[in-house]
């Protein structure tokens, strides 16, 4: 059975909710404005959030490393949606670990780092306050915030509902990489022979998938070890301490079918995701993929 958030979240109106919620005999002006708020602010928020993971969000902006954020500003990376949590939010990309503190590195207005930790043991989090500053940490130079600047409310801007029917079949499985990872989907328009290439239809996607056949060999066993058996050389084989010889013939897999598929990437995607592209597409790959296929991802 589905589940329809539009039944479990319908949508609210938190000004009628404001009044309903409160006693007949405290449903006065100043009370209700009080009640408006009150609830109106925080829920109307969680609802929001709750809506976009659910159907996506389809008016966040990616994430832009020159703009500067303010507060409860939502933007969209290849690793999810996330929420400004400071105003002045310059240059912290969202789905990368906070940098630690370094006297190497020059920081600027709204840059944030942590540095040190506190009784907890949770990192410190501080938020520049100066045109720029390198060199010791100077605490005058650093805003105390109470924690990363970045808060993820979804872990993709695809909504769930979407991403639940995406399936291993392979128009499917490119369509949906292609729009997880904002990339171009071409739908096919004539089959191809891709018995070399991998590329069975035209046009091809941004993001493609070459599916690689398992190579099987033939291993052989013979009485003697230089044998010749339709044009295959045998290995000696024979029962331990009998010398009476036999014979078998098995299949093994060869060397180059360690994987299955491959999924193509544009050297563009490698190099926007940054050194750890292959994990990142990889983690996709295993949520769409079917559990136990082997695959590996090379850019062209």
């Amino acid at each position: 059975m589905s589940l329809n958030l539009a039944e479990v979240l319908p949508a609210i109106d938190f000004n009628d909710m404001a009044i309903n919620f409160a006693p007949t005999y405290h449903r006065t002006p100043r009370f209700i404005a009080w009640l408006k708020g009150l609830i109106s602010g925080s829920n109307s928020w969680l609802f929001k959030n709750f809506w976009n993971y659910y159907y996506g969000d389809s008016y966040s902006n990616f994430f832009i490393d020159t703009t500067n954020y303010n507060l409860n500003d939502t933007v969209v990376t290849y690793g999810g949606v996330y929420i400004s949590t400071v105003s002045n939010n310059l240059s912290n990309k969202p789905d990368v670990p906070n940098n630690q503190y370094s006297t190497t590195q020059t920081y600027y207005f709204g840059n944030c780092v942590y540095y040190g930790y506190d009784l907890n043991g949770n990192p410190n989090f501080y938020q520049c306050n100066v045109t720029s500053i390198t060199g010791t940490f100077n605490q005058n130079s650093w805003t105390y915030i109470t924690g990363s600047p970045w808060y993820k409310i979804a872990p993709s801007y695809v909504g769930a509902k979407e991403r639940s029917e995406y399936c291993s079949q392979k128009l499917i499985f490119e369509y949906a990489l292609n729009r997880l990872f904002r990339t171009n989907f071409n739908q096919p328009t004539s089959l191809n022979n891709g018995s070399s290439s991998g590329k069975w239809y035209l046009p091809t996607s941004d993001i493609w998938i070459q599916t690689v056949s398992i190579t099987e060999v033939s291993f052989l066993s013979y009485d003697t070890e230089n044998s010749i058996l339709g044009g295959y050389k045998s290995s000696i084989s024979f029962d331990n301490g009998s010398e009476l010889f036999f014979t078998f013939d098995s299949y093994i897999s060869a060397s180059n079918s360690t994987f299955q598929y491959i999924v193509w990437i544009p050297t563009s995607l490698s190099i926007a995701l940054g050194s750890n592209y292959v994990s990142i597409v990889s983690q996709q790959v295993n949520n769409i993929g079917i559990l136990g296929t082997s695959f590996k991802i090379e850019i062209y």
